[in-house]
Protein backbone atom coordinates (compact mmCIF):
# COMPACT_ATOMS: atom_id res chain seq x y z
CA UNK A 1 0.00 0.00 0.00
CA UNK A 2 1.26 3.46 -1.15
CA UNK A 3 0.38 6.80 0.28
CA UNK A 4 -1.70 8.79 -1.71
CA UNK A 5 -3.99 6.10 -3.91
CA UNK A 6 -7.37 7.57 -2.93
CA UNK A 7 -5.96 11.12 -2.12
CA UNK A 8 -2.85 13.09 -3.10
CA UNK A 9 0.18 12.83 -1.13
CA UNK A 10 0.46 16.68 -0.84
CA UNK A 11 -3.01 16.63 0.74
CA UNK A 12 -2.17 13.66 3.06
CA UNK A 13 0.38 15.49 4.70
CA UNK A 14 -1.48 18.63 5.08
CA UNK A 15 -4.44 16.50 7.06
CA UNK A 16 -1.70 15.01 8.65
CA UNK A 17 0.27 18.03 10.30
CA UNK A 18 -3.51 20.05 11.07
CA UNK A 19 -4.58 18.52 14.28
CA UNK A 20 -8.17 19.48 13.91
CA UNK A 21 -8.37 18.87 10.14
CA UNK A 22 -6.56 15.01 10.92
CA UNK A 23 -9.23 14.73 13.84
CA UNK A 24 -12.34 15.76 11.40
CA UNK A 25 -11.81 13.73 8.20
CA UNK A 26 -10.42 10.77 10.18
CA UNK A 27 -13.39 10.43 11.85
CA UNK A 28 -15.51 10.41 8.80
CA UNK A 29 -13.14 7.78 6.81
CA UNK A 30 -11.53 4.79 7.93
CA UNK A 31 -9.75 4.80 4.83
CA UNK A 32 -7.91 8.08 5.35
CA UNK A 33 -7.20 7.47 9.15
CA UNK A 34 -5.41 3.89 7.71
CA UNK A 35 -3.16 6.09 5.42
CA UNK A 36 -2.60 8.99 8.16
CA UNK A 37 -2.17 6.31 11.21
CA UNK A 38 -0.45 3.89 9.73
CA UNK A 39 1.32 4.51 6.46
CA UNK A 40 4.42 3.07 8.47
CA UNK A 41 2.67 -0.38 7.02
CA UNK A 42 2.42 1.09 3.40
CA UNK A 43 4.62 -0.17 1.35
CA UNK A 44 2.76 -0.88 -1.56
CA UNK A 45 -0.14 0.69 -3.18
CA UNK A 46 -3.43 -0.60 -1.67
CA UNK A 47 -5.23 -2.94 -3.85
CA UNK A 48 -9.20 -3.02 -4.55
CA UNK A 49 -10.14 -5.40 -1.96
CA UNK A 50 -8.69 -3.20 0.31
CA UNK A 51 -11.08 -0.41 -0.32
CA UNK A 52 -13.73 -3.30 -0.05
CA UNK A 53 -12.90 -3.72 3.22
CA UNK A 54 -12.58 -0.18 3.98
CA UNK A 55 -15.72 0.28 3.28
CA UNK A 56 -17.78 -2.61 5.24
CA UNK A 57 -15.83 -1.27 8.12
CA UNK A 58 -17.00 2.32 7.66
CA UNK A 59 -20.87 0.73 6.97
CA UNK A 60 -22.15 0.50 10.22
CA UNK A 61 -25.25 -1.36 9.09
CA UNK A 62 -23.20 -3.88 7.99
CA UNK A 63 -23.14 -5.95 10.92
CA UNK A 64 -22.21 -9.43 10.29
CA UNK A 65 -19.11 -9.95 8.27
CA UNK A 66 -16.89 -12.95 7.12
CA UNK A 67 -13.49 -12.32 5.47
CA UNK A 68 -11.57 -15.05 3.93
CA UNK A 69 -8.35 -13.56 2.70
CA UNK A 70 -4.93 -14.56 1.75
CA UNK A 71 -1.73 -14.91 4.03
CA UNK A 72 0.30 -11.47 4.14
CA UNK A 73 -3.05 -9.83 2.48
CA UNK A 74 -2.51 -6.72 5.24
CA UNK A 75 -6.51 -8.23 6.52
CA UNK A 76 -4.98 -8.50 10.75
CA UNK A 77 -3.49 -5.11 10.30
CA UNK A 78 -6.20 -3.49 8.80
CA UNK A 79 -8.86 -5.40 11.01
CA UNK A 80 -7.77 -6.20 14.31
CA UNK A 81 -5.08 -3.30 14.76
CA UNK A 82 -6.28 -0.22 12.83
CA UNK A 83 -10.27 -0.65 12.75
CA UNK A 84 -10.66 -1.03 16.72
CA UNK A 85 -8.51 2.05 17.22
CA UNK A 86 -10.88 3.85 14.52
CA UNK A 87 -13.73 2.77 16.03
CA UNK A 88 -12.77 4.73 19.34
CA UNK A 89 -11.27 7.82 17.45
CA UNK A 90 -13.69 7.69 14.40
CA UNK A 91 -17.53 8.76 14.65
CA UNK A 92 -18.51 5.37 15.65
CA UNK A 93 -16.83 6.41 19.38
CA UNK A 94 -17.24 2.81 20.66
CA UNK A 95 -16.63 2.02 24.04
CA UNK A 96 -16.34 -1.61 24.09
CA UNK A 97 -14.47 -3.77 21.97
CA UNK A 98 -13.69 -7.11 22.44
CA UNK A 99 -10.66 -9.02 19.75
CA UNK A 100 -10.58 -12.92 20.22
CA UNK A 101 -7.55 -14.95 19.29
CA UNK A 102 -6.73 -18.60 19.26
CA UNK A 103 -4.19 -19.12 22.09
CA UNK A 104 -3.49 -16.84 24.82
CA UNK A 105 -0.04 -16.36 23.27
CA UNK A 106 -2.02 -15.01 20.13
CA UNK A 107 -4.33 -12.48 22.59
CA UNK A 108 -0.56 -11.15 23.83
CA UNK A 109 0.52 -10.73 20.70
CA UNK A 110 -2.70 -8.43 19.44
CA UNK A 111 -2.45 -6.56 22.49
CA UNK A 112 1.07 -6.09 22.28
CA UNK A 113 0.29 -4.52 18.51
CA UNK A 114 -2.06 -2.19 19.81
CA UNK A 115 0.15 -0.57 22.64
CA UNK A 116 3.25 -0.19 20.40
CA UNK A 117 0.92 1.70 18.04
CA UNK A 118 -0.20 3.48 20.96
CA UNK A 119 2.93 4.23 23.03
CA UNK A 120 5.07 4.73 19.69
CA UNK A 121 3.00 6.11 16.88
CA UNK A 122 3.12 10.03 17.27
CA UNK A 123 -0.35 10.72 15.98
CA UNK A 124 -1.85 8.08 17.62
CA UNK A 125 -0.59 8.93 21.07
CA UNK A 126 -1.48 12.54 20.35
CA UNK A 127 -4.47 11.29 19.80
CA UNK A 128 -5.39 8.11 22.43
CA UNK A 129 -3.16 9.19 25.03
CA UNK A 130 -3.02 8.16 28.14
CA UNK A 131 -4.34 4.60 28.53
CA UNK A 132 -4.16 2.41 31.42
CA UNK A 133 -4.06 -1.27 31.35
CA UNK A 134 -6.55 -3.22 33.12
CA UNK A 135 -6.77 -6.88 34.29
CA UNK A 136 -10.73 -8.36 34.58
CA UNK A 137 -12.44 -10.98 36.43
CA UNK A 138 -12.06 -13.03 32.72
CA UNK A 139 -8.08 -12.59 33.26
CA UNK A 140 -7.82 -11.37 30.29
CA UNK A 141 -5.28 -8.63 29.08
CA UNK A 142 -7.29 -5.01 28.83
CA UNK A 143 -6.43 -1.29 28.38
CA UNK A 144 -8.89 1.79 28.82
CA UNK A 145 -8.69 4.76 26.98
CA UNK A 146 -9.24 7.79 29.54
CA UNK A 147 -9.57 10.34 26.93
CA UNK A 148 -13.09 8.21 25.51
CA UNK A 149 -13.05 6.02 28.62
CA UNK A 150 -13.15 3.21 25.96
CA UNK A 151 -12.08 -0.63 26.72
CA UNK A 152 -9.97 -2.84 24.30
CA UNK A 153 -10.27 -6.52 25.66
CA UNK A 154 -8.28 -9.69 23.93
CA UNK A 155 -9.27 -12.86 24.71
CA UNK A 156 -8.42 -16.72 23.64
CA UNK A 157 -10.60 -19.18 22.61
CA UNK A 158 -10.20 -21.27 25.58
CA UNK A 159 -11.41 -18.74 28.19
CA UNK A 160 -15.13 -17.98 28.98
CA UNK A 161 -16.29 -14.87 28.03
CA UNK A 162 -20.26 -14.52 29.50
CA UNK A 163 -21.28 -11.67 31.09
CA UNK A 164 -18.40 -9.86 29.98
CA UNK A 165 -19.16 -5.64 30.45
CA UNK A 166 -17.58 -2.71 30.29
CA UNK A 167 -19.21 -0.16 32.82
CA UNK A 168 -22.80 -0.48 31.68
CA UNK A 169 -21.19 -1.52 28.20
CA UNK A 170 -21.70 -4.72 25.95
CA UNK A 171 -19.04 -5.43 23.43
CA UNK A 172 -20.29 -3.43 20.74
CA UNK A 173 -18.08 -4.63 18.20
CA UNK A 174 -16.41 -8.37 18.08
CA UNK A 175 -13.66 -9.35 16.10
CA UNK A 176 -12.31 -13.11 15.43
CA UNK A 177 -9.03 -13.23 14.06
CA UNK A 178 -7.72 -16.67 12.81
CA UNK A 179 -8.90 -18.35 15.37
CA UNK A 180 -8.42 -21.71 13.86
CA UNK A 181 -5.30 -22.89 12.83
CA UNK A 182 -4.47 -26.24 10.76
CA UNK A 183 -3.88 -28.87 13.63
CA UNK A 184 -7.24 -27.89 15.21
CA UNK A 185 -8.96 -27.80 12.01
CA UNK A 186 -8.04 -31.35 11.46
CA UNK A 187 -10.50 -32.89 14.23
CA UNK A 188 -14.23 -32.67 13.79
CA UNK A 189 -14.80 -32.41 17.77
CA UNK A 190 -12.58 -29.42 17.92
CA UNK A 191 -14.55 -28.04 15.04
CA UNK A 192 -17.91 -28.26 16.48
CA UNK A 193 -16.95 -26.91 19.69
CA UNK A 194 -15.84 -23.62 18.58
CA UNK A 195 -18.85 -23.56 16.27
CA UNK A 196 -20.86 -24.00 19.17
CA UNK A 197 -18.54 -21.30 21.28
CA UNK A 198 -18.46 -18.95 18.76
CA UNK A 199 -22.03 -19.04 18.38
CA UNK A 200 -23.68 -19.79 21.61
CA UNK A 201 -21.23 -17.64 23.32
CA UNK A 202 -19.37 -15.09 21.77
CA UNK A 203 -21.86 -13.55 19.67
CA UNK A 204 -24.21 -13.40 22.11
CA UNK A 205 -22.18 -11.50 24.09
CA UNK A 206 -22.80 -8.14 22.33
CA UNK A 207 -26.56 -6.55 21.48
CA UNK A 208 -28.19 -8.76 18.57
CA UNK A 209 -29.67 -5.34 17.21
CA UNK A 210 -26.21 -3.00 17.29
CA UNK A 211 -23.06 -4.94 17.92
CA UNK A 212 -21.09 -5.84 15.06
CA UNK A 213 -19.35 -9.16 14.27
CA UNK A 214 -15.96 -9.65 12.07
CA UNK A 215 -15.01 -13.03 11.46
CA UNK A 216 -11.82 -13.27 9.46
CA UNK A 217 -8.97 -15.69 8.20
CA UNK A 218 -7.96 -18.50 5.80
CA UNK A 219 -8.64 -21.17 3.90
CA UNK A 220 -7.67 -24.26 6.48
CA UNK A 221 -10.39 -26.63 5.99
CA UNK A 222 -14.11 -27.30 3.99
CA UNK A 223 -15.39 -28.07 7.69
CA UNK A 224 -13.98 -24.75 9.08
CA UNK A 225 -15.64 -22.33 11.72
CA UNK A 226 -15.19 -19.50 7.92
CA UNK A 227 -16.64 -22.22 5.59
CA UNK A 228 -19.67 -22.83 7.88
CA UNK A 229 -20.55 -19.13 8.17
CA UNK A 230 -19.81 -19.04 4.42
CA UNK A 231 -22.55 -22.02 4.02
CA UNK A 232 -25.44 -20.70 6.28
CA UNK A 233 -24.65 -17.20 4.63
CA UNK A 234 -25.18 -18.54 1.60
CA UNK A 235 -28.56 -20.56 2.54
CA UNK A 236 -29.73 -17.47 3.55
CA UNK A 237 -29.68 -18.36 7.45
CA UNK A 238 -27.70 -15.63 8.87
CA UNK A 239 -27.36 -11.78 7.22
CA UNK A 240 -23.65 -11.88 6.53
CA UNK A 241 -21.34 -10.21 4.23
CA UNK A 242 -19.01 -13.48 3.02
CA UNK A 243 -16.33 -12.15 0.99
CA UNK A 244 -13.03 -13.88 -0.11
CA UNK A 245 -9.76 -12.93 -1.33
CA UNK A 246 -7.11 -15.30 -2.68
CA UNK A 247 -4.08 -13.98 -3.89
CA UNK A 248 -4.42 -14.78 -7.93
CA UNK A 249 -7.99 -15.19 -9.18
CA UNK A 250 -9.70 -17.83 -11.38
CA UNK A 251 -8.37 -15.91 -14.58
CA UNK A 252 -4.86 -16.52 -12.33
CA UNK A 253 -5.01 -12.58 -12.02
CA UNK A 254 -3.01 -11.38 -9.03
CA UNK A 255 -5.75 -9.35 -6.61
CA UNK A 256 -2.52 -7.10 -5.24
CA UNK A 257 -0.44 -7.00 -8.37
CA UNK A 258 1.17 -3.73 -6.89
CA UNK A 259 2.64 -5.76 -4.13
CA UNK A 260 3.16 -9.02 -5.87
CA UNK A 261 4.75 -9.96 -9.51
CA UNK A 262 4.91 -12.72 -11.13
CA UNK A 263 8.33 -12.98 -10.03
CA UNK A 264 7.31 -12.75 -6.41
CA UNK A 265 4.19 -15.01 -6.72
CA UNK A 266 6.95 -17.79 -8.29
CA UNK A 267 9.44 -17.33 -5.34
CA UNK A 268 6.93 -17.31 -2.39
CA UNK A 269 5.06 -21.00 -4.17
CA UNK A 270 8.69 -22.40 -4.11
CA UNK A 271 9.72 -21.23 -0.57
CA UNK A 272 6.21 -22.34 0.57
CA UNK A 273 7.17 -26.00 -0.76
CA UNK A 274 3.40 -27.59 0.04
CA UNK A 275 0.88 -27.75 -2.86
CA UNK A 276 -1.89 -27.92 -0.22
CA UNK A 277 -0.55 -25.40 2.03
CA UNK A 278 -0.16 -22.85 -1.39
CA UNK A 279 -3.44 -23.50 -2.77
CA UNK A 280 -5.23 -23.36 0.56
CA UNK A 281 -3.54 -20.54 2.29
CA UNK A 282 -2.92 -18.14 -0.48
CA UNK A 283 -5.07 -19.79 -3.15
CA UNK A 284 -8.20 -20.08 -0.70
CA UNK A 285 -8.81 -23.71 -2.46
CA UNK A 286 -11.28 -26.68 -0.37
CA UNK A 287 -8.34 -28.79 0.10
CA UNK A 288 -11.04 -31.08 0.70
CA UNK A 289 -11.55 -34.67 -1.29
CA UNK A 290 -9.31 -33.72 -4.48
CA UNK A 291 -6.32 -33.70 -2.09
CA UNK A 292 -7.44 -36.95 -0.29
CA UNK A 293 -4.38 -39.63 -0.75
CA UNK A 294 -5.74 -42.66 0.65
CA UNK A 295 -9.56 -44.05 0.52
CA UNK A 296 -11.12 -45.85 2.45
CA UNK A 297 -12.78 -48.61 -0.29
CA UNK A 298 -9.30 -49.02 -1.59
CA UNK A 299 -8.08 -50.62 2.17
CA UNK A 300 -7.57 -54.47 1.51
CA UNK A 301 -8.56 -56.44 4.88
CA UNK A 302 -6.84 -59.77 5.69
CA UNK A 303 -7.33 -62.67 8.93
CA UNK A 304 -4.48 -64.98 8.44
CA UNK A 305 -1.42 -64.76 6.81
CA UNK A 306 -1.10 -67.00 3.44
CA UNK A 307 0.29 -70.44 3.93
CA UNK A 308 4.10 -71.39 3.62
CA UNK A 309 5.04 -72.18 -0.14
CA UNK A 310 6.80 -75.52 -0.32
CA UNK A 311 9.67 -76.49 -0.34
CA UNK A 312 9.51 -78.53 -4.01
CA UNK A 313 7.70 -76.85 -6.32
CA UNK A 314 7.08 -77.63 -10.14
CA UNK A 315 8.24 -75.46 -12.85
CA UNK A 316 5.04 -74.29 -14.37
CA UNK A 317 3.75 -73.05 -11.38
CA UNK A 318 6.87 -71.06 -10.98
CA UNK A 319 6.57 -69.82 -14.17
CA UNK A 320 2.65 -68.82 -13.88
CA UNK A 321 3.65 -67.46 -10.35
CA UNK A 322 0.73 -69.58 -8.60
CA UNK A 323 3.20 -70.31 -6.13
CA UNK A 324 5.98 -67.93 -5.31
CA UNK A 325 8.82 -68.55 -3.27
CA UNK A 326 9.06 -65.98 -0.79
CA UNK A 327 11.52 -64.29 1.36
CA UNK A 328 9.73 -63.47 5.08
CA UNK A 329 10.90 -61.18 7.19
CA UNK A 330 9.84 -58.09 9.38
CA UNK A 331 10.21 -54.31 9.16
CA UNK A 332 9.16 -51.70 11.47
CA UNK A 333 9.04 -47.81 10.42
CA UNK A 334 9.57 -45.50 13.08
CA UNK A 335 8.70 -41.55 13.48
CA UNK A 336 9.73 -39.65 16.63
CA UNK A 337 8.65 -37.41 18.48
CA UNK A 338 10.77 -34.46 20.20
CA UNK A 339 8.52 -34.73 23.31
CA UNK A 340 6.09 -36.26 25.50
CA UNK A 341 3.91 -32.80 26.23
CA UNK A 342 0.27 -32.86 25.45
CA UNK A 343 0.60 -30.80 22.62
CA UNK A 344 3.65 -32.85 21.41
CA UNK A 345 3.38 -35.04 18.33
CA UNK A 346 2.94 -39.07 18.98
CA UNK A 347 6.01 -41.58 18.68
CA UNK A 348 4.95 -44.11 16.03
CA UNK A 349 5.99 -47.47 15.39
CA UNK A 350 4.48 -49.33 12.27
CA UNK A 351 5.14 -53.06 11.55
CA UNK A 352 4.71 -55.15 8.67
CA UNK A 353 5.29 -59.01 7.45
CA UNK A 354 6.62 -59.17 3.97
CA UNK A 355 5.39 -62.39 1.98
CA UNK A 356 7.39 -62.66 -1.44
CA UNK A 357 9.83 -61.26 -3.36
CA UNK A 358 10.72 -58.10 -5.43
CA UNK A 359 7.87 -56.81 -7.52
CA UNK A 360 5.40 -59.24 -6.15
CA UNK A 361 5.80 -58.62 -2.46
CA UNK A 362 2.91 -58.55 -0.53
CA UNK A 363 2.92 -56.91 3.14
CA UNK A 364 0.80 -57.82 6.02
CA UNK A 365 0.54 -54.88 8.55
CA UNK A 366 0.98 -56.56 11.85
CA UNK A 367 1.18 -54.01 14.64
CA UNK A 368 0.97 -50.08 14.98
CA UNK A 369 1.73 -48.25 18.29
CA UNK A 370 2.14 -44.66 18.87
CA UNK A 371 2.45 -42.85 22.56
CA UNK A 372 3.85 -39.76 23.49
CA UNK A 373 7.59 -40.46 25.26
CA UNK A 374 10.71 -38.39 25.61
CA UNK A 375 14.02 -39.42 24.66
CA UNK A 376 15.08 -41.67 27.79
CA UNK A 377 11.96 -44.23 27.40
CA UNK A 378 12.01 -44.26 23.37
CA UNK A 379 14.94 -46.35 23.21
CA UNK A 380 13.66 -49.19 25.85
CA UNK A 381 10.05 -49.12 24.43
CA UNK A 382 11.03 -49.83 21.17
CA UNK A 383 13.71 -52.54 22.04
CA UNK A 384 10.35 -53.86 23.37
CA UNK A 385 8.04 -53.55 20.85
CA UNK A 386 10.80 -55.17 18.77
CA UNK A 387 11.21 -58.36 20.40
CA UNK A 388 7.62 -58.54 20.97
CA UNK A 389 7.23 -58.94 17.23
CA UNK A 390 9.94 -61.14 16.44
CA UNK A 391 8.62 -63.76 19.00
CA UNK A 392 5.13 -63.29 17.92
CA UNK A 393 5.85 -63.60 14.41
CA UNK A 394 8.68 -66.10 14.85
CA UNK A 395 11.09 -63.94 12.62
CA UNK A 396 14.76 -63.36 13.43
CA UNK A 397 15.21 -60.89 10.38
CA UNK A 398 13.49 -57.47 11.64
CA UNK A 399 14.67 -54.04 10.35
CA UNK A 400 14.00 -50.95 12.35
CA UNK A 401 13.93 -47.94 9.85
CA UNK A 402 14.39 -44.71 10.98
CA UNK A 403 14.65 -41.18 9.59
CA UNK A 404 18.11 -39.40 9.55
CA UNK A 405 16.95 -35.76 10.39
CA UNK A 406 17.84 -34.30 13.57
CA UNK A 407 16.77 -35.86 16.68
CA UNK A 408 15.70 -38.99 14.80
CA UNK A 409 19.68 -39.22 13.75
CA UNK A 410 20.82 -38.84 17.16
CA UNK A 411 18.33 -41.91 18.20
CA UNK A 412 19.78 -43.95 14.95
CA UNK A 413 22.94 -43.47 16.61
CA UNK A 414 22.34 -44.34 19.83
CA UNK A 415 20.27 -47.55 19.04
CA UNK A 416 23.31 -48.75 16.85
CA UNK A 417 25.88 -48.12 19.79
CA UNK A 418 23.56 -49.51 22.28
CA UNK A 419 21.30 -52.57 20.59
CA UNK A 420 21.71 -55.38 18.74
CA UNK A 421 18.96 -54.05 16.64
CA UNK A 422 18.84 -53.86 12.79
CA UNK A 423 19.19 -50.23 12.55
CA UNK A 424 18.51 -48.86 9.01
CA UNK A 425 18.86 -44.80 8.83
CA UNK A 426 16.69 -43.40 5.54
CA UNK A 427 16.74 -39.66 4.59
CA UNK A 428 13.39 -38.38 4.01
CA UNK A 429 13.07 -37.37 0.34
CA UNK A 430 9.78 -35.08 -0.36
CA UNK A 431 6.89 -33.73 1.59
CA UNK A 432 4.63 -36.24 3.81
CA UNK A 433 2.23 -36.12 1.48
CA UNK A 434 4.41 -36.82 -1.44
CA UNK A 435 5.90 -40.12 0.71
CA UNK A 436 2.58 -41.48 1.12
CA UNK A 437 1.44 -41.42 -2.71
CA UNK A 438 4.12 -43.62 -2.99
CA UNK A 439 2.56 -46.07 -1.31
CA UNK A 440 -0.87 -45.69 -3.14
CA UNK A 441 -0.76 -47.85 -6.24
CA UNK A 442 0.71 -51.00 -3.30
CA UNK A 443 -2.81 -49.90 -0.87
CA UNK A 444 -4.95 -49.71 -3.98
CA UNK A 445 -3.73 -53.05 -5.96
CA UNK A 446 -3.93 -55.08 -2.53
CA UNK A 447 -0.29 -55.77 -2.25
CA UNK A 448 -0.66 -53.92 1.24
CA UNK A 449 -2.77 -55.22 3.45
CA UNK A 450 -4.33 -54.55 6.72
CA UNK A 451 -5.79 -56.38 9.78
CA UNK A 452 -9.09 -55.52 11.53
CA UNK A 453 -7.56 -54.93 14.98
CA UNK A 454 -7.46 -51.75 17.19
CA UNK A 455 -3.67 -50.81 15.44
CA UNK A 456 -4.87 -51.57 12.14
CA UNK A 457 -8.03 -49.44 12.44
CA UNK A 458 -6.45 -46.76 13.78
CA UNK A 459 -3.40 -46.57 11.07
CA UNK A 460 -6.09 -46.99 8.58
CA UNK A 461 -8.09 -43.72 10.18
CA UNK A 462 -4.78 -41.82 10.06
CA UNK A 463 -4.07 -42.83 6.55
CA UNK A 464 -8.12 -42.19 5.28
CA UNK A 465 -7.53 -38.93 7.04
CA UNK A 466 -4.23 -37.70 5.82
CA UNK A 467 -4.85 -33.79 6.06
CA UNK A 468 -7.66 -33.52 8.05
CA UNK A 469 -7.12 -35.48 10.80
CA UNK A 470 -5.08 -33.72 13.54
CA UNK A 471 -2.28 -36.38 14.19
CA UNK A 472 -0.44 -38.31 11.42
CA UNK A 473 2.47 -39.72 12.81
CA UNK A 474 1.33 -43.59 12.25
CA UNK A 475 1.54 -42.15 8.54
CA UNK A 476 4.91 -41.13 8.71
CA UNK A 477 5.91 -44.38 10.15
CA UNK A 478 3.90 -46.44 7.25
CA UNK A 479 5.72 -44.42 4.34
CA UNK A 480 8.93 -44.94 6.08
CA UNK A 481 8.62 -48.74 6.37
CA UNK A 482 6.89 -48.97 3.09
CA UNK A 483 8.93 -46.89 0.85
CA UNK A 484 12.28 -48.26 2.39
CA UNK A 485 10.44 -52.10 1.86
CA UNK A 486 10.08 -51.68 -1.87
CA UNK A 487 13.30 -50.20 -2.63
CA UNK A 488 14.95 -53.51 -1.71
CA UNK A 489 16.34 -56.11 -4.22
CA UNK A 490 15.66 -59.41 -2.18
CA UNK A 491 18.02 -62.42 -3.38
CA UNK A 492 15.78 -65.79 -4.30
CA UNK A 493 15.91 -68.39 -1.71
CA UNK A 494 17.40 -71.71 -2.97
CA UNK A 495 14.10 -73.56 -3.76
CA UNK A 496 14.31 -77.32 -5.57
CA UNK A 497 12.17 -78.06 -8.43
CA UNK A 498 9.91 -81.30 -8.97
Amino acid sequence: MQQGVWVDSKDLKAIEQSTGVRRELTKESFQLFFEIYFAHYITASMAWFHKEIFDYIEDRNTRFVTIMAFRWSGKSTIINTAFPLWSILGNHQLKFIVIVAQTQGQAKLYMRNLKEEILNNELLKKDLWPFREDGDEFNSSSIVLLRSQARITVVSVDQSTRGMRHRNYRPELIIADDIEDLQSVKTREWRDKLFEWFTKELIPLGDMKKTRVFLVGNMLHRDSLLMRMKERIQNGQKSWVFRKYPLLDEVWKCLWSERYSEEDIRVLQEAIGSEIAWRTEYLLEDAGAEWQVVYQEWIHWYDTFPEPAPSIITYANWISRNTLPYSRYLVTGVDLAISDKDSADYTAFATWWIWGLNQHKILFVVDAFQEKMDFSITAETLRSYHQRNSEVHSVKDHKIVIETVGYQAAMEGFLKKNTDMQIIGKKPIGSKRERLLLTTDLIRTGRVRFPKTEQGLLLVEQLVGFGKERHDDLVDAFTMMVNYTFEQKDQIPAIRFL
